[in-house]
């Protein structure tokens, strides 16, 4: 497996352990059913090319092709494979799990032509107040249906309780089974969640419906997760299209398995009213924002941009490959390969370059912030410092990008004073030391706070250094939209080298965060209480 394939194969158990964490623990009736689609797409026997897929499907009359439902890029490959097969003569049906089986009037309505796709999210229940939703994803297939005049057909169905995705795979069947046995012969193109189309779930319960064997069916999975790492360790990902897993079954490899992931964090973050950006338009986009905030720090980035580079989780490969021809150390490549696997974005002055962790736009344009502000000091910002320096120096580079990034996206949040107090008593464990040094720090004279910077834990120093430099960069934005911090104020610390960092914190904190003074030793209390000792 080459570094790059090991990085995200690393990545992918991180992410895996995030998504878990923010969905829940799974019911043991969804590990089992799980586990069916992980062992029947956990090998494959042969590499096949994409003229043999659609050469497969073309013989079936019922395809299940497996979704993701919030990675764009899942959808447009169904597009694809229908696209193919709509060339002949046979009639083609697309049944889509995106579409409840009770709005099929709603559906037989858009197809008509008279309605547009905002008209028919609305009827299915998708809102369009700019809340994030999946709609946009999967409206192309609806506008791309219409425009070929292909039959459409919804097949979701609500359902709960322990057996709901049984009930939801059998309501499905006996729409599927409906549309093989009618006068057409329709070739019937199913899209629905990976999950359902292994062949002990979907494809079983539209057999049973069937009650024939009459009908020849295929499983088309999306990049399946154990056959693609498979793939990676033997160096095979650049030249396979989809591999054959048996006679009924293939799996398409168009994409690293922590895209689809991250397509899901992005949407959780979304969900949350993170604003995302197009990864399409990723290296324009940041060059946008990049150019907007110079322009509010004074800043003429334009000859830089040039050179710059931004790189995401899919494209490690040719990060690695930058890194190398601006011969980075081992260590800083070590150090940039811990930062991915921490699924944080970075600006890596060293190589020119941007890594973003996810399509957030707060996360671009913190980067493009931290890229403005290296045009505008040049190597000051990079050099080599004592620790307690580095600490104080790394706190205000924080601010600056926070600072950047509210100037795009004003919503974006983060833990106030307040809230940091809250998770020093009732926040997790690895919570209330951070909180304790954060509440410690930012009501010290710079003699206390020297004694109290975490120095001897690196993942300590830094989340410290982050928390409070997110205090200083939000007090800063109020300050900046109530004219108080001033362009020339916000051009002096961009074109600071930080050469005292301590002493820069101590007049930035009391001159711009609001009063906050608290007895010192009544923090330190607080940190020896919560076993945050260096």
């Amino acid at each position: 497996m080459s570094v790059a394939s090991s990085i995200q194969r690393e990545l992918f158990v991180e992410q895996q352990a995030r998504i878990e964490s923010l969905v829940g623990k799974p019911s043991a009736h969804f590990r089992k059913y799980e586990a069916a689609y992980r062992k029947h797409a956990a090998r494959f026997r042969k590499v096949i090319s994409l003229p043999d897929v659609h050469a497969r499907i073309s013989k079936a009359d019922v395809v299940y092709v497996g979704d993701y439902h919030s990675l764009a890029a899942s959808q447009k490959a169904f597009i694809q494979l229908a696209e193919f097969q709509a060339r002949f003569k046979r009639p083609l049906t697309l049944a889509l799990e995106c579409i409840d089986i009770k709005h099929q009037a709603s559906v037989d309505t858009f197809m008509k032509g008279t309605k547009s796709t905002d008209w028919l999210g609305q009827q299915l229940g998708h809102r369009d107040d700019g809340s994030a939703n999946l709609w946009k994803n999967f409206a192309p297939v609806l506008a791309w249906a219409r425009q070929r005049k292909i039959r459409v057909l919804g097949i979701d169905s609500r359902a709960s309780g322990k057996h709901s995705l049984q009930d939801r795979d059998d309501a499905a069947a006996r729409v599927i089974a409906a549309e093989l046995r009618g006068p057409e012969n329709p070739l019937v193109l199913v899209l629905m969640g990976q999950f359902h189309v292994a062949p002990e779930h979907l494809p079983k319960a539209v057999k049973v419906a069937l009650e024939t064997d009459l009908f020849s069916a295929l499983t088309v999975y999306q990049n399946a997760e154990e056959i693609y790492w498979t793939l990676a360790r033997s160096n095979r990902l650049h030249d396979t299209a989809a591999v054959e897993i048996d006679a009924q079954s293939i799996s398409l490899i168009s994409h690293s398995p922590i895209v689809a992931q991250r397509s899901f964090l992005d949407f959780a973050e979304a969900m949350l009213g993170e604003p995302l950006v197009e990864g399409d338009h990723l290296q324009q986009t940041f060059a946008t924002v990049a150019l907007a905030i110079a322009k509010q720090f004074g800043v003429d980035v334009r000859s830089r941009l040039k050179s710059l580079e931004v790189f995401t989780a899919d494209t490690i490969d040719p990060l690695l490959a930058r890194l190398k021809a601006h011969r980075l150390s081992t260590g800083h490549v070590r150090a940039i390969r811990q930062h991915i696997l921490s699924q944080e974005s970075a600006y890596l002055p060293a190589a020119d370059a941007v890594y973003l962790s996810s399509f957030s736009l707060s996360h671009l344009s913190e980067e493009a912030a931290h890229f403005v502000r290296h045009v505008a000091v040049g190597d000051a910002m990079t050099r080599r410092r004592k620790t307690a320096d580095a600490f104080w120096a790394r706190c205000i580079e924080e601010a600056i990008g926070f600072f950047g990034s509210k100037l795009v996206t004003p919503s974006r949040r983060s833990l106030s004073q307040a809230e940091w107090a809250a998770q020093s008593s009732s926040g997790s464990r690895e919570n209330r030391r951070i909180a304790a040094f954060v509440l410690a720090l930012t009501s010290s004279s710079a003699g206390d706070a020297a004694s109290m910077i975490p120095l001897g834990d690196l993942e300590l120093f830094q989340a410290v250094s982050h928390a409070l430099g997110y205090l200083l960069g939000n007090a800063l934005f109020l300050e900046w939209q109530s004219a108080r911090f001033a362009p020339r104020d916000l051009k002096a610390l961009l074109k600071d080298p930080l050469d005292n960092a301590a002493e820069t914190w101590v007049t930035l904190t009391r001159k711009w965060i609001p009063s906050r003074r608290r007895n010192a030793s009544t923090q330190v209390n607080s940190l020896t209480a919560a076993g945050a000792g260096r």
